[in-house]
């Protein structure tokens, strides 16, 4: 399996491949992204998007990351994960991005996601944090 990060300016490239893998995660965001949200991120940059590949180039999976500043940490927050196989590639995936956190000189990573994330990332040292809640109005 091979992770790589893509480049601003080679999103359009991978675009068509992992926008229905993000389609999914996004929904669930009560409204707050749209596909297009990220696709328009990433490619300014604020974003990331890294994609798992097979060595037949093709993309079954990626991840959305973002860094995110607070007044006295800096932190990896991971946003939106999608694809098909995903225990094939999650190992490699999680730790292309602590390594990628720390050369970017943030302290932790974040994310927020549904309960079921919680015991696949355990193994990673990534406990459960902040509980977030919502209500429409």
């Amino acid at each position: 399996m091979n992770i790589s990060f893509v480049p601003p300016n080679h999103i359009n490239d991978v675009w068509e491949a992992v926008e229905g893998f993000l389609a999914p995660a996004v929904k669930v965001t009560n409204g707050r992204y749209m596909v297009e949200d990220i696709h328009s991120a990433t490619r300014r940059g604020d974003m990331q998007l890294w994609i798992a590949f097979t060595d037949e180039k093709d993309i079954i999976g990626c991840e959305v990351t973002a860094i995110s500043e607070y007044p006295s940490r800096r932190f990896l927050t991971l946003l939106f994960t999608g694809g098909k196989e995903l225990r094939s590639w999650r190992n490699e995936m999680t730790q292309v991005l602590l390594r990628w956190a720390e050369d970017n000189q943030c302290s932790g990573i974040e994310g927020c996601g549904r309960e079921g994330w919680i015991k696949m990332l355990e193994p990673y040292g990534i406990k459960r944090g902040l509980v977030m809640f919502e209500k429409d109005l």
